[in-house]
C-alpha cells in the first residue's frame, strides 16, 4: 500500500483478492479487468487526458478513513507493515526495562511511536 500512500494509482495484475489488502476503494487499476493489453493501454491514455477521471482514483485520500470498512487491511496488512514495525518492536521490550511502559505504548493509528524509539535508542548498547 506504500504506492498508494505516496499518491500514485497502481496498475495491478495478480491475485483476485487484492481489494481486501487495500485501505481504499476505487484506488487501483486492476489490469485483469481488461480484455487485452491494448484495451488497458487505451484506458490509461484516456485517464492521462481526463483529469477528473484520474482524480476520482485519488478521491479516497481526501475522504474520512473508516478502519471498520477495511478489517483485513487493519488486522493483517497495516499491523504487519514496516510502518508499524517500531511499535511492534517496542512492545517486545520487557516491562522492567522501560521506565513507564504505558508512556511508550503505541496509540491507535500512530505508526511512529517516537517516545518508544527514543527509549530503544537509550537502551541500545551504543547509547
Amino acid at each position: 500500500y506504500h504506492a498508494l500512500a505516496v499518491g500514485s494509482v497502481p496498475v495491478f495484475r495478480g491475485s483476485s483478492e487484492i481489494l481486501k489488502y487495500l485501505p481504499c476503494q476505487n484506488c487501483i487499476i486492476d489490469a485483469s479487468e481488461f480484455d487485452s493489453v491494448k484495451s488497458l493501454a487505451s484506458y490509461l491514455r484516456r485517464l492521462a487526458e481526463d483529469k477528473k477521471a484520474y482524480e476520482s482514483l485519488l478521491a479516497w485520500k481526501t475522504s474520512e478513513y473508516n478502519p471498520k470498512s477495511f478489517p483485513f487491511f487493519e488486522s493483517e496488512v497495516k499491523r504487519k507493515s514496516i510502518d508499524t514495525s517500531l511499535c511492534r518492536l517496542i512492545e517486545e521490550i520487557p516491562e522492567e526495562r522501560l521506565k513507564n511502559k504505558t508512556v511508550y505504548e503505541c496509540p491507535p493509528g500512530d505508526s511512529l511511536c517516537l517516545s518508544g524509539l527514543y527509549e530503544l535508542q537509550r537502551l541500545a548498547a551504543h547509547g
